[in-house]
């Protein structure tokens, strides 16, 4: 079930919520809305990315998959933004042949990314709207961005190195692994979705 984080974040941000439900068809969808957020979610199966999926995984609602898939085709040729979450950041990774890190703590020898706090340093287009400085986020995690997809770089780390976002240079779309939609007060998380939002306004 869609959280009433997402929609309040959007609209708190001055933009109007439409939520995409995996029996619309994508290109109506595309017709009326300005922006697309992909929000957070369960685990992405690892023969999507040529792996054997961990034992730890959770997987996401097998329609999930094919509903995101459907949306990046109709919006990704458009100059449209999009903004993945969570799962909706390593949707857009695997999506263009990048592989996920299935279980962090097999890696780090610690689960501190799914305890509720990380801080981030950003970098390139996303530090010109969130800063430079490091910041402080709400991670509910155990999975990551290991290898980026085509077309991708990475824009922020945690102090452990873990990647933390994903941003392309030849359009508006980023991914972050944070929950920015649990931390309103946070400067930086009005940043991401204010800009999110102004962007979107640009296209209609």
């Amino acid at each position: 079930m869609l959280t009433l984080e997402y929609q309040r974040v959007i609209a708190e941000a001055g933009g109007q919520p439409i939520v995409a439900s995996p029996f619309a068809d994508a290109g109506e969808l595309l017709e009326i809305s300005d922006g697309w957020l992909i929000t957070g979610g369960d685990d992405l199966p690892g023969e999507l990315f040529n792996q054997p999926t961990h034992a730890s995984a959770k997987l996401a609602h097998p329609l999930r998959f094919p509903l995101e898939k459907s949306l990046l085709s109709a919006f990704f040729p458009t100059n449209k933004p999009i903004l993945g979450i969570c799962f909706g950041s390593q949707f857009l990774n695997v999506a263009y042949g990048g592989s996920i890190n299935q279980h962090l703590p097999d890696v780090l020898g610690n689960d501190h990314h799914t305890e509720g706090k990380s801080m981030v340093t950003a970098s390139g287009k996303l530090a010109t709207i969130v800063g430079s400085e490091p910041f402080e986020v709400a991670c509910f995690h155990h999975q990551a961005i290991d290898v980026t997809g085509q077309g991708w770089a990475v824009c922020a780390r945690a102090e452990d190195g873990t990647i933390e976002a994903i941003e392309r240079s030849d359009r508006w779309a980023i991914g972050v692994q944070w929950h920015p939609e649990r931390t309103l007060e946070s400067e930086q998380s009005k940043r991401l979705f204010a800009a999110f939002v102004e962007e979107a306004s640009r296209r209609r």
